[in-house]
């Protein structure tokens, strides 16, 4: 992401902070209450990472592929495309000529997937539309009418054939992606937008959510679990069901009715996860957002018990300034046991009539829920365990200015401190004493000179000054309940994956996916002077929350567009996320370059290969152009005459750093990610 996309984005959110958070979602009338997801934000507050093509996706595998009608591959790939552009910001709004003050609407109606878009002009998103489509080998086709114009989007030779449409009318576009045994007539009602009865709007479902989960209703969505169970197990079919031809078992009517109405019981009791998200810009570009998610309890018991459950953790854990990187796990441990066995007794002891539910309460009472409350036994009177990082070691191993904290807050800390001492073999005879002075581990990892010490109910563990000071507060701290409290700092992240964290993974810890997901994230970070984050899972009245804090603030001033002239090793990330040397590079003042890959033949290194080309930046990309290679078997081998290497090639410049090094990614039968050091001669 570009540093002014990252800026039309700040600028949106801006835009958004000082609008009215009452407006409603006009889309609303047209969305019935027995959806199943439902996602509804302000187009002047969408940004490509708040919504993604995933929730399609997932749902996408309900329908059928068995005649190949519905080509999904082109329909998520217009979504993307959609939000990827939605995501720049005004300019991308330009493009589509969406209404920055309008709504973007993901729900379903049966098995029809919506996304509604209010817009000023149908005309840019026709151009950019056939545009698309000519990216995607697609030949352009509409059904104009009267009141808009139907733009057929997968591919085939009917235009009925297809279950994916773009409906465009004056004011409204509307991406439907259908089931194929979706009546054409009943499908362009659905795109052109027909009031239902009854509707969210009716009911006002949307404002109930975010003032329940204290959110605007300008980016509000919810997943609705019990309108799924309901879908699935009605004995009068659903309208997904019909339209998705969903069997049900085969039951006699008598054991149909008591599993529709035994595991509607149950979804009831936890109907709904809704999730929302907030913004606020101060003058100084600092964005804050907060988002929370709610799973819903509704069963009183059900929701006492979980918070039985919940550990004690120092109030500021998840205090997004206080450290590089804090997390606190809250878990009552006394509470396992009984809890465990109280649910395991209400579903084993009970009589279901649904062979399905009854099928799963044999299976469950053959397991012994005994075995927990032994293993819990082992930590009896654990509440919680923090962990503070203020200061991290080297990556190369050097663990002396390590300055981070470990505690553990137990019933009895003495007697967790003379358990842990007597299990680890160079601890023993090390005794912790009860009054709080600290006593020195011997340790045989060189670097690391940790103390630990007893304070209040915390046993602690700790080395550096901050930490040390952390230490002698930690039972003075205010403390609450929660499941999870956790505060980082994401550019100290990255500086530690650019130092080479990864390469002290286990071997295949990481692969192709995962890496290219880390460093992704990592270039992102790479655009702020400031990016902190901050998580807390815990209970609250309405069940179980999670809330999320970031803060984020774009680097000032004009950033390095990189590369310059000059002499480079490079190196390639492999797919086990580790760097491999792979030669040098030399780029000239001229524009001539030239790439030599060195290898070992026989005791000697050399290069084995060579390629001369012409390179240019062309809007932070790195062409190589006009390429030609030559190769030889040994240092002491001639090299074979240069040939041509085809077509050019380009490097998309992902980031750069003050000394001078950077990253590209060029795309062969898959990206491949290179990294450029300028040599310095010793």
């Amino acid at each position: 992401m570009s540093k002014k996309l990252l800026s039309v984005v700040v600028a949106a959110l801006l835009s958004a902070a000082l609008t009215a958070t009452a407006a409603t979602n006009p889309h609303l009338s047209m969305v019935p209450t027995d959806g199943i997801f439902h996602y509804q934000a302000r187009i002047s507050e969408l940004t490509s990472t708040e919504l993604s093509s995933s929730g399609l996706r997932s749902y996408s595998d309900l329908l059928p592929e068995d005649d190949g009608s519905m080509d999904y591959a082109v329909a998520v790939r217009l979504l993307q495309d959609i939000l990827q552009t939605m995501a720049e910001g005004p300019s991308g709004g330009t493009q589509l000529g969406l209404d920055q003050d309008g709504w973007a609407t993901l729900y379903h109606v049966g098995s029809t997937f919506m996304l509604r878009l209010d817009i000023t002009d149908p005309d840019p998103l026709k151009a950019w539309m056939d545009q698309h489509a000519a990216q995607q080998n697609i030949a352009p086709q509409r059904q104009p009418s009267s009141i808009g114009e139907l733009y057929r989007v997968a591919q085939g030779d009917s235009f009925d054939q297809s279950s994916t449409y773009l409906w465009l009318g004056e004011r409204q576009a509307t991406l439907a992606v259908s089931s194929d045994r979706v009546a054409a007539d009943t499908l362009q009602q659905r795109l052109r937008g027909a009031a239902v009865t009854p509707s969210l709007a009716s009911q006002g479902t949307a404002a109930t959510l975010a003032s329940n989960l204290q959110v605007s209703t300008s980016q509000l969505g919810w997943l609705h679990l019990e309108n799924l169970t309901r879908a699935l197990v009605s004995t009068t079919p659903s309208l997904l069901a019909q339209e998705l031809d969903l069997t049900t078992p085969d039951y006699s009517p008598q054991q149909a009715a008591a599993c529709e109405s035994e595991w509607l019981e149950l979804a009831q009791q936890s109907p709904r996860i809704v999730f929302g998200q907030t913004h606020t810009v101060d003058s100084s570009g600092m964005v804050d957002s907060t988002s929370r998610m709610l799973w819903e309890v509704k069963n009183a018991n059900v929701q006492q018990q979980i918070g039985r459950l919940q550990g004690t953790l120092p109030a500021d854990q998840a205090d997004i300034d206080r450290t590089q990187f804090s997390v606190g796990l809250g878990l009552n441990v006394d509470a396992i046991a009984p809890v465990l066995m109280m649910w395991w007794q209400s579903v084993t002891q009970r009589q279901w009539a649904c062979p399905t539910l009854d099928e799963m309460k044999q299976e469950l009472a053959k397991s012994n829920p005994a075995t927990i409350a032994i293993a819990a036994a082992v930590m009896q009177g654990a509440q919680s365990a923090v962990l503070d990082v203020f200061a991290s070691g080297d990556a190369d191993g050097d663990l002396a200015s390590l300055d981070a904290l470990l505690a553990v807050r137990s019933r009895d800390p003495f007697l967790l401190s003379a358990i842990l001492t007597q299990s680890v073999p160079f601890l023993r005879g090390v005794v912790v004493p009860a009054n709080g002075e600290p006593v020195a581990l011997p340790l045989p990892f060189p670097g690391l000179n940790l103390q630990a010490r007893i304070t209040g109910d915390y046993l602690a563990v700790y080395q550096g000054a901050q930490a040390t000071a952390r230490a002698a507060v930690l039972k003075d701290i205010p403390h609450s309940l929660a499941f999870l409290r956790v505060s980082a700092d994401a550019l100290q992240a990255m500086d530690a994956l650019n130092s080479g964290l990864t390469d002290m993974l286990p071997r295949d810890s990481l692969n192709r996916e995962s890496c290219d997901q880390l460093y992704a994230a990592s270039d992102l970070m790479a655009e702020f002077e400031m990016a902190r984050g901050a998580v807390e899972l815990a209970t609250s009245p309405q069940g179980v929350s999670l809330r999320q804090q970031n803060r984020v603030r774009l680097r000032s001033g004009p950033g390095a567009t990189g590369p310059t002239a000059g002499q480079y090793d490079l190196a390639i990330l492999w797919d086990d996320c580790s760097w491999h040397s792979i030669g040098t590079d030399t780029l000239n003042a001229d524009g001539s370059a030239l790439y030599r890959e060195i290898d070992a033949v026989q005791g000697q290194v050399c290069a084995l290969s060579e390629t001369r080309y012409q390179w240019q930046l062309n809007d932070r990309t790195l062409v190589w152009a006009n390429s030609e290679s030559r190769y030889r078997d040994g240092c002491n081998d001639s090299f074979s005459v240069w040939e041509d290497d085809g077509a050019d090639i380009q490097c998309k410049v992902v980031r750069t750093s003050a000394d001078g090094s950077f990253d590209c990614i060029a795309n062969f039968d898959l990206p491949e990610r290179f990294r450029y050091t300028p040599r310095r001669e010793n």
